[in-house]
This record gives C-alpha cells, sequence and structure tokens, in this order.
C-alpha cells in the first residue's frame, strides 16, 4: 500500500468490504473486480455475453454482489 500512497497513478482492486474501508481511509482510489469486467466490456476486449459468463461464474462461487446487479 506504501507504493499507492506515493503515487496517484494507481488503483488498488479490493473487493473485501474491510480492506476497502481501509483503502477508502487512506484515501487510496479503488476499484472492484465486477467494475474491471464492464470496463473491459466497454473497452471491447471481451464481448457482452463473456461479461455476462464471467459475471455468472463470480456468483455461482460465492462471489458476493449487489441484489440489484445485473450481469
Amino acid at each position: 500500500m506504501k507504493l499507492i500512497l506515493d503515487s496517484k497513478k494507481y488503483l488498488c482492486v479490493l473487493d473485501d468490504g474491510k480492506a476497502r474501508k481501509a483503502a477508502q481511509k487512506l484515501g487510496i482510489e479503488i476499484i472492484g473486480t465486477l467494475r474491471i469486467i464492464e470496463t473491459l466490456n466497454e473497452l471491447g476486449i471481451i464481448s457482452k455475453g463473456d461479461r455476462k459468463e464471467t459475471c455468472e461464474q463470480l456468483k455461482n462461487k460465492g462471489f458476493r454482489m449487489p441484489k440489484d446487479y445485473k450481469c
């Protein structure tokens, strides 16, 4: 985390709630797995179908996501 604090050009990838809160208190910019998947789709790196499939796989493995989140 020290490297992140020394430079604002990095993102910290976190999904754990406690880790996210700690990073936010330190002013670290964070991004989660779901946002990475969305961004890959928006950039055309993965298709909408791949996005949905990946999301469903995460859900089936117990990955927690907002109840209103649409894969």
